[in-house]
């Protein structure tokens, strides 16, 4: 009586494995789409800012053309040293000129318009 010893394979170790290894793949799937969605409406915002103040800097070169042209439009501020002009991107900035005598720029910058609104959700506790 010669018997040898059969260990069964443990089939729930591996089936446990597969489990976990499906759930973590889930997992992962799911972060990726939801990461990928956050990814694409940040460009999409960051495209339309782009495309804003691509559009305000193409009309401030028609305005400087105009003064260059000596025809000034109408909201040109006529200053002693020259012109200055803004002109609104998007609501919350704009692109704020100034234009010497001879048309030679003397500023270009992107100023915001939007007043400063202050974060009031984070509560920290008051140790005293």
């Amino acid at each position: 009586m010669n018997r040898k010893k059969v260990f069964p394979t443990p089939f729930g170790v591996c089936s446990v494995a597969v489990i976990l290894c499906a759930v973590a793949l889930a997992v992962f799937s799911v972060l990726a789409l939801s990461s990928a969605s956050a990814n694409r409406r940040l460009s999409e915002v960051s495209a339309q800012s782009i495309r804003a103040r691509a559009e305000a800097e193409l009309e401030a070169d028609r305005i400087l053309a105009l003064i260059r042209s000596g025809e000034p439009p109408e909201g040109v501020k006529a200053e002693e040293n020259g012109y200055s002009f803004t002109v609104d991107c998007d609501g919350v900035s704009a692109l704020s000129v100034k234009v010497d005598t001879n048309g030679s720029i003397i500023l270009w910058q992107l100023i915001r318009t939007a007043e400063w609104e202050a974060d009031e959700g984070l509560e920290l506790s008051d140790p005293g």
